[in-house]
This record gives structure tokens, C-alpha cells and sequence, in this order.
């Protein structure tokens, strides 16, 4: 059992920012649940409900839309914005601490991309930019 010491250090901080700790969410999302949230990206204001979404099309499999549909999307939604997001990285090594890590790809993703885009598709890409070499894999081999 923990101690109230640990579970305190586990739990996010109560002012935290909702968005970052739906990146730190989105960023343990296997590969494709995680193509298919940036694939119904633009469907919803906010990150948790594009993963309610994506998470009603993978288990009960009739959704407004198919859970591999919103995966080839994703896929798609990647490979438009994958070139330059590679172009702008700095080779900076990254962070293992999930919140650092996290703020770090937001960062970049709002960096290269347009600013005022959707938060939910920077979000969902933030978290595709930081586990990009197995986003890659999936999409390259899948899609």
C-alpha cells in the first residue's frame, strides 16, 4: 500500500493544466488508439472526448465512425504534418519524466505548426511527435 507521501508525488498537482495532463494520457495510448484520437481530432473540442470517441468505436465497433477509419485518418493527419514537424526538431534529447516530456513535444508541435490550430489536433500530434518512432513505424508499415 502507499504511503500518503507517494501517493501524493504520483497525483498531478491540483492547478495543473487539464490539457497537459490529457497529453500525459494520450501519450501512453498504443500507436493506433493514439492515430485514431488525432484521426477524430477535428470532431471534438477537446482531447478527452476525441479518446471517448475513439474508445466507443474500438469496443462496441459501430460508432459515427469506424475505430480503423479513424486510424487511417490519423494516419493521414500525420503524414501531412510529419515533415514538418522533423524539420523543425532540434535533436535536443527528450525528457522521461511524462509532464517535462509532454510540455516539451506541446511546445514544439505549437512551435511549427499554426498556433491558433485546434487544441485537440495539437494535442493529439504533441503526443505522436513524442512517440514518433512508433507512430512512424505503424504508419509507415499500416497505412
Amino acid at each position: 500500500m502507499l504511503e500518503h507521501s507517494e501517493l501524493a508525488s504520483a497525483l498531478p498537482a491540483l492547478d495543473a493544466d487539464p490539457l497537459s495532463e490529457s497529453g500525459v494520457i494520450l501519450m501512453g495510448l498504443d500507436a493506433r488508439r493514439l492515430l485514431a484520437v488525432l484521426g477524430v481530432a477535428t470532431l471534438t473540442a477537446h482531447p478527452s472526448s476525441a479518446l471517448l470517441l475513439v474508445d466507443e468505436a474500438a469496443h462496441q465497433g459501430a460508432a459515427c465512425i469506424p475505430f480503423d477509419a479513424a486510424v487511417k485518418a490519423g494516419a493521414g493527419q500525420w503524414r501531412m504534418h510529419r515533415p514538418a514537424l522533423i524539420a523543425a526538431d532540434d535533436g535536443k534529447p527528450r525528457s522521461g519524466a511524462p509532464r517535462e516530456a509532454w510540455a516539451s513535444a506541446y511546445a514544439h508541435v505549437v512551435w511549427t505548426l499554426d498556433r491558433h490550430a485546434a487544441p485537440t489536433i495539437l494535442a493529439c500530434l504533441a503526443a505522436a511527435w513524442f512517440r514518433r518512432e512508433e507512430i512512424n513505424e505503424v504508419v509507415d508499415e499500416q497505412y
